[in-house]
């Protein structure tokens, strides 16, 4: 049961990755695949640090709504701010 579980949930994650925009793709890419910093990715893309961390950030956004099913909400898209 564990290695169908895997398969599936490999094979909604190669298509949630298939389904990205093309920037999405390309900044995942730099990051987890030629292990560039945010700061790296910016420079070669002429967008600063903390924009590839945005564009970052929606994309893992993105790849979990697919993932657990469901749509890409503006919860999982919105600032973290710390509590008072």
């Amino acid at each position: 049961v564990g290695a169908l579980e895997r398969s599936g949930f490999q094979g909604v994650l190669i298509e949630a990755l298939r389904a990205l925009p093309k920037q999405e793709k390309l900044i995942l890419t730099h990051y987890y695949e030629a292990g560039r910093n945010m700061r790296e990715i910016g420079a070669k893309l002429g967008l600063t640090e903390g924009r590839i961390s945005q564009i970052h950030a929606q994309a893992i956004a993105r790849l979990r709504a697919a993932v657990l099913g469901g749509e890409v909400r503006t919860t999982l898209l919105a600032p973290r701010r710390k509590k008072r």
